[in-house]
C-alpha cells in the first residue's frame, strides 16, 4: 500500500504565509514503514526553523527520536543545532532550543505509532464509525516545548493503534487538535480531510472567528491509507 499525504495549514492570527513556522516532513517514498513528523518551533528560540527542521528530519530520514532513546538523541541534536546556528549566524547558543514535536509511523502489520509532546493528537477515520482521537484533546490546547533539558521521557507520550486500507489519519498540532480532535460528527471531519488547502483555510478562519480555534499556527497532516 502507498500512503498519500496532504498538508493543511493556516498561519497564526494576524500573520501571513511568510510568517508560518510549523513544519511537516514525511518519507519521500510511499512505502512501509512510513514516517511523518510535525514540529512547531518556539519563536523565542534562536533560529527556531533550524531546530524544528533538525528534529523532523531526524525522525523521518534517520528513524531516530524513538520513545525509548529520546533523551540521548535530543542532546546530540542540540549540539548539531548549536553548531548550525554558529556557522550560519555567528551566534553562540546559550539557551536550549525548544519546539513542539510529533512523529507518526505507519508500520507493516497494520499498526501505527505516535511519539509526541503534549498537545498533539491523531484523529482516525475508519469506515462509517465515529472519529477517534488519541490522545483525546482538551477544550484548549495543552502544549509543551521539548528541548535537551530535563527528562524528556516524562514529557513525551507514545500511542499505538491499528489501521486498515481505506482509513485516514489526521495528525493535528496543538492548535488544530482541540478543534478537530473533539469532533464527533463524521461528516465534519471527512470534510476537513477531503478539503483543498484553500477550502481548509476558509473553514479554519471561520472557526477562528467563532472563537473555537486558537490563534497559533494550524497544522494538519492528512494520511490516506
Amino acid at each position: 500500500m502507498s500512503p498519500e499525504v496532504q498538508f493543511l495549514w493556516l498561519p497564526r492570527a494576524g500573520a501571513n504565509s511568510l510568517d508560518y513556522d510549523s513544519i511537516c516532513i514525511h518519507d519521500r517514498i510511499p512505502a512501509l514503514p512510513f514516517r511523518l513528523a510535525l514540529a512547531d518551533p518556539d519563536p523565542q528560540t534562536i533560529r527556531p526553523d533550524i531546530w524544528a527542521d533538525l528534529l523532523a528530519r531526524s525522525f523521518v530520514d534517520e528513524g531516530t527520536l524513538a520513545f525509548a532513546t529520546v533523551d540521548t538523541e535530543l542532546m546530540l541534536r542540540q549540539a548539531a543545532y548549536a553548531a548550525c546556528v554558529a556557522g550560519e549566524d555567528g551566534v553562540e547558543v546559550t539557551e536550549p532550543a525548544r519546539t513542539g514535536f510529533a512523529g507518526l509511523t505507519v508500520e507493516p502489520g497494520n499498526r501505527w505509532s505516535l511519539t509526541c509532546s503534549p498537545g498533539y493528537c491523531v484523529v482516525q477515520l475508519h469506515g462509517a464509525g465515529e472519529p477517534v482521537a488519541l490522545p483525546q484533546p482538551g477544550v484548549l490546547a495543552t502544549r509543551a516545548m521539548v528541548s535537551s533539558v530535563h527528562s524528556q521521557t516524562s514529557v513525551f507520550s507514545r500511542l499505538t493503534g491499528n489501521w486498515e486500507a481505506g482509513d485516514t489519519l489526521l495528525l493535528c498540532n496543538p492548535t488544530a487538535a482541540p478543534w478537530i480532535g473533539r469532533q464527533t460528527d463524521l461528516g465534519a471531519v471527512v470534510e476537513i480531510a477531503n478539503a483543498s488547502l484553500a477550502g481548509f483555510q476558509g473553514m479554519a478562519k471561520r472557526t477562528r472567528l467563532n472563537g473555537m480555534l486558537e490563534a497559533g499556527d494550524v497544522a494538519v497532516a492528512v494520511v490516506n491509507l
